[in-house]
């Protein structure tokens, strides 16, 4: 039925351009009839285009696990391991259902992307709720850094924050924390990514990771399959997403072999500050 709904309005169109190049243009039949089959081809052709995409999109989720250790301590957030297992002592007063991002660290799923990347949803895990983009920034309480104003005589706590945010090429990590402070500790601390000092407020981002955007790019298949995207295609991709890792800092986590127990592992991936996985659902 398919097929004869395509030749019935691939003729109509034929007959319609014939009408219009023989009693409209003026030419003869037989140029009419060999332009309107040409025309109404062509025309077709790019109907068949702009209807079809040409990728299909699968969603998938993303959870990151920041090392908070090795953070906190390498940022002089901490002053040893005691300190660190007092701060996960006091999670366990808290409810389970209580999101606290040093101990839940972030998971969201992206649920739809177009082909063009402008428009996108996401779905935090965490929040329960949707976004248009990666854009997270969670207070690490009980991590806070206290400054005195001797003019006032007053005492100024600020907790410092997390963040994940889309960037040019890729989702940046990192802290968020008073510029003051950072430029008191930065010499002893490791040189970040990228500092983005925003002076209106006094506080500086520090990137501490960049998760390529190569390493999704799987999630995007052509919508009609064949054994050269799964053997040459899909092998590119791969390697752009293996030569991002290297460059940005991450290693693959290979999992054990359990092809007998069906277990589809998730891709992971490790950096000195996160742990990351992700697959789609």
């Amino acid at each position: 039925m398919r097929l004869i709904k395509a030749v019935l309005g691939y003729l109509f169109a034929a007959a319609f351009f014939y009408l219009i190049l023989a009693y409209v243009a003026g030419f003869s039949t037989g140029q009419s009839i060999v332009l309107a089959l040409l025309v109404a081809w062509f025309a077709r052709g790019i109907e068949n285009a702009a209807a079809k995409p040409a990728r299909r999109f699968s969603p998938y989720y993303v959870r990151v696990y920041p090392k908070w250790f090795e953070i906190l301590n390498d940022f002089k957030l901490i002053k040893n391991p005691e300190e660190w297992h007092a701060i996960q002592n006091t999670f366990e007063e808290l409810p389970s259902a209580e999101y606290r991002v040093l101990r839940n660290g972030v998971c969201f799923t992206v649920v739809h992307q177009s082909e063009d990347f402008e428009r996108t949803l996401i779905y935090s895990d965490n929040w329960r709720t949707f976004f248009s983009e990666v854009d997270f920034e969670e207070e690490m309480r009980p991590i806070k850094i206290e400054e005195r104003e001797q003019r006032l005589a007053r005492l100024f706590e600020y907790y410092v924050r997390f963040l994940m945010k889309s960037g040019d090429k890729g989702y940046n990590l990192g802290i968020i924390v008073p510029d003051w402070w950072w430029d008191e500790v930065k010499a002893s601390c490791p040189t970040p990514l990228e500092e983005d000092k925003d002076y209106p407020t006094g506080q500086v981002k520090l990137i501490l990771a960049t998760i390529s955007f190569r390493e999704f790019d799987l999630y995007w298949e052509p919508m009609e399959r064949s054994i050269s995207f799964y053997e040459k295609t899909a092998k590119q991709i791969r390697d752009r997403r293996d030569e991002q890792r290297k460059k940005l800092g991450w290693k693959a986590v290979e999992h054990p072999d359990l092809s007998e127990l069906s277990i589809a592992w998730p891709d992971s991936i490790e950096h000195k500050y996160f742990n990351v996985e992700h697959r789609a659902i």
